[in-house]
């Protein structure tokens, strides 16, 4: 059964899992944890050749240890936890793996029966929402999960030092504290002061490197935002739209592609005027202040602590921990010492939503190009990619170039009330950095140079990262 986006539980019987799509049944185990395959897929690039077989699974809390003494099923939300590697029956983590990956990438998470995902309590409820930062330690959020979940206590041990509150750093954050590890983040900047908090923002093929690992994080981190669409508190929403450009990129796709379940080709008549190729179909769309809200509040929902602090050097971060994930992006420039690391300046202009409800973002190589992200009462216009501009003000007439690109191709757009316009500076980098470098005894994991993908990236990168935290 091909994984097209859609996943529907193959497992035979009854139970209320959180893919909704179709019955299935496998009693609690492990405390309360069931397992569930969905699919398996192999993608090919345009030479045929297999680059990644993924193998999806769905884990819910449902029989006996589940906090129902009958074995029954609970009716609650939760979400898909696509990324959590466990052992399969071949040696293979179930989640997603690609063949060619060094054994420490391929070497699933400790077993463990917690669910990536928002708590809820007996009665269904989230926890309460935690809001930013108000400058040195914030309180850590409730820790643990309610009884009724049947978690197992984890212990203690050796604290994880995050640096950066973005998107990767509090992604990895909830990741990790919600496998049971203590972790505190570190950050120069509030969550909503970082780049990731003026990205547009959406799931979608990332033309990176290196192309194998980049694949495996897309294909991770999209059955993520998927089920997290189905929390309305996540700023996480799917939506229609369309990928267009202007010349003619031919019939081969990324791989990625196959993950949205209705892209189709674009005729003539759904292109805009001056567009020659295109593909319509459904993706995440993030809202990314809200997003990160959402992050922080399951991030010490889970235990974590966070710290406005900047670190000011690795033998700083170091000396507080003895595992330091470097989640700083661009920073890692003069962190690192990084001289592959440069800006990639983006701008946005945001405007109060006119009754849009689809995306449509222009694939161009060139600086600017014309995009907008709806995100309920608010829409993002973009965009531009200006490499190696560290200026983090917005600049009018780039603002002007980008409302005038817009209003020709939509023209609802085109006097909608500025909400706001934003300026961000993007990871650049040749190749993606997900790895560990040993430093004055300590473990160092990278986690940077995304580009403008970081978000897609965002929790296939972190499980990664997980996995070699845990060594």
């Amino acid at each position: 059964m091909p994984f097209t986006g859609r996943p529907i539980c193959s497992t035979p019987g009854r139970c209320r899992c959180s893919v909704r799509s179709a019955p299935c049944g496998l009693g609690g185990i492990g405390g309360g944890l069931g397992v569930h395959l969905l699919s398996s897929e192999t993608f090919f690039n345009a030479a045929e050749t297999p680059l990644l077989t993924c193998t999806i699974v769905v884990r819910t809390t449902v029989g006996p240890g589940s906090g129902d003494d009958r074995g029954e099923p609970e009716d609650r939300q939760a979400h898909v936890p696509f990324g959590e590697l466990r052992r399969g029956a071949q040696g293979c983590p179930v989640g997603a793996r690609p063949g060619g990956l060094p054994a420490a990438q391929g070497r699933g998470l400790p077993e463990r029966t917690t669910q990536v995902g928002r708590r809820a309590d007996r009665t269904g409820r989230p926890p309460p929402r935690l809001r930013g930062l108000t400058g040195g330690r914030v309180n850590p959020g409730p820790f643990g999960v309610p009884s009724d979940h049947g978690t197992a206590s984890v212990g203690r041990v050796s604290p994880v030092l995050v640096i950066g509150a973005g998107v990767h750093g509090l992604t990895c954050g909830v990741v990790l504290a919600e496998a049971g590890r203590h972790v505190r983040i570190r950050t120069a900047e509030r969550p909503r002061e970082t780049t990731s908090a003026v990205a547009g923002a959406m799931w979608g093929p990332a033309r990176l490197k290196p192309p194998e690992r980049v694949l495996y994080w897309a294909t991770l981190s999209h059955a993520e935002f998927t089920a997290l669409a189905r929390d309305e508190d996540s700023g996480v929403h799917l939506a229609a739209g369309r990928m267009a450009a202007r010349i003619d990129l031919g019939d081969v796709v990324p791989p990625e592609t196959k993950l949205i379940p209705d892209l189709h080709r674009c005729g003539e008549q759904e292109l805009p005027e001056g567009f020659v190729w295109g593909y319509r179909g459904t993706v995440p769309l993030i809202d990314m202040p809200r997003y990160l809200d959402y992050l922080l509040a399951r991030f010490q929902a889970a235990g974590g602590e966070i710290l406005l602090a900047s670190v000011s050097s690795l033998a700083d971060a170091v000396a507080e921990s003895d595992t330091v994930v470097n989640c700083t992006g661009v920073g890692a420039h003069e962190l690192v010492g990084d001289p592959g690391v440069h800006p990639v300046l983006g701008q946005h202009v945001v405007v109060r939503n006119p009754g849009i409800d689809e995306y449509f973002i222009e694939l161009s190589e060139g600086g600017e190009f014309t995009s907008w992200m709806p995100h309920g009462d608010r829409v993002v216009l973009g965009g531009v990619s200006v490499d190696h501009d560290w200026r983090r003000t917005p600049r009018a007439e780039i603002s002007a170039r980008i409302r005038r690109r817009v209003a020709q191709l939509e023209p609802r757009l085109a006097d909608a009330e500025v909400l706001e316009e934003t300026v961000g500076l993007r990871p650049g980098r040749d190749s993606v950095r997900v790895d560990v470098e040993h430093f004055e005894g300590a473990r160092i994991i990278h986690d940077y140079g995304h580009a403008g993908c970081g978000v897609g990236l965002s929790w296939g990168c972190a499980f990664e990262v997980a996995d070699l935290v845990e060594g």
